[in-house]
């Protein structure tokens, strides 16, 4: 990021790349805040966070509001309000961010290489020329190694799958919700993408 505010750009170009960039920051939050909620989740278990502090917490989910209100008057603003329209954004929303939290990770680390200025490889989308080839798995663009951070999502999945599970047999249900969501998101992107590269094997 430092890089392109000290370069030879309009501020006008700095001004978009840095607010890009720093829009992007949001998964990074996601990832610290979803974290964070293991040993909240635990010490408020165990009693070390007393309930009643942990209930003027919640005044934290107004951002969540916001987010909510954010995204559905830009969906509204796109598509034109009805009814219909308005219900079907009741259960696309809660998807759309468990999916948005799943990606956390991945995003994340795409966004700390942008603020650090970390150069990675520039990976071309496959082009698949069949006639020269057998198979569309034998293109030198695909990549058939599996990544850090996928293994990671995969450990991500199961242990929110696991603090789901525990907070439904313990009876602990004020993180519930989020937890249900990290656990669909985190499982969706890592079977997703372990799916794409045993495939493309």
């Amino acid at each position: 990021m430092l890089s392109v505010l000290k370069g030879n750009f309009g501020w006008a170009k700095k001004v978009h790349a840095t607010a890009h960039l720093l829009n992007a920051v949001i998964f990074i939050a996601v990832l610290l805040v979803s974290l964070s909620s293991i040993p909240v989740w635990f010490a408020f278990y165990k009693g070390i966070i007393s309930h009643d502090l942990f209930q003027a917490a919640a005044i934290f989910l107004v951002g969540f509001v916001i987010i909510a209100l954010v995204y559905f008057f830009g969906n509204m603003g796109l598509t034109g309000f009805s009814w219909k329209k308005a219900f079907r954004y009741l259960w696309e929303l809660p998807l759309f961010l468990s999916v948005s939290m799943g990606l956390a990770l991945h995003n994340g680390q795409a966004v700390w290489e942008g603020i650090t200025g970390k150069k990675s490889p520039f990976i071309r989308t496959p082009k698949y020329n069949l006639k020269s080839q057998n198979t569309w798995t034998e293109n030198v663009y695909n990549q058939l190694q599996i990544p850090p951070t996928t293994y990671f999502e995969v450990l991500l999945a199961v242990i929110f799958t696991l603090i789901v599970v525990l907070s439904i047999y313990t009876g602990t249900y004020e993180m519930l919700v989020f937890h249900v969501m990290l656990a669909f998101g985190y499982t969706l992107i890592a079977w997703t993408s372990l799916r794409s590269y045993v495939f493309n094997r």
